[in-house]
């Protein structure tokens, strides 16, 4: 999960940046989340709350670097909000109001794991995030 990795190495540093530190935050291959991509396949990750790891499918390699950004922003979000009454919900609030710059949104995207498959509403940031998190002007 080398891609991804990075990612979220630039991710961590971006968080720290707006005032949110994650240093302790890691990113693990889980067969858990392999099982639930097979069922559902907006479903590469997920975290535990309380604890510092991204658990996540391996099929979350082969996406687009704005879908696995969007994806880890969104689960780091989750960290930062926690529980609420809406956790979903909240956490898509938060990721817009705190971080405008990522262009957070919802998109489709067509991906092989190992044949093609579509995921429909996938967390996703722009290209020029991207570009942003890769110079260290965000």
């Amino acid at each position: 999960m080398v891609k991804c990795e990075d990612w979220l190495k630039l991710l961590k540093r971006y968080m720290k940046s707006k005032g949110f530190p994650l240093n302790r935050v890691s990113l693990t291959h889980s067969r858990k989340a392999d099982k639930r991509n097979a069922n559902d396949p907006r479903g590469f990750c997920h975290v535990v709350l309380g604890r510092p790891t991204i658990h996540c499918a391996e099929a979350l390699e082969t996406l687009p670097d704005e879908f696995i950004v969007g994806i880890l922003l969104h689960e780091l979000a989750h960290m930062v909000v926690g529980e609420g009454e809406d956790p979903e919900l909240d956490v898509d609030e938060w990721v817009l109001e705190k971080c405008p710059e990522a262009g957070y949104h919802y998109a489709d995207i067509k991906y092989a794991s190992p044949k093609f498959r579509v995921a429909k509403n996938l967390e996703c940031v722009t290209k020029s995030f991207l570009k942003k998190l890769n110079t260290k002007v965000v």
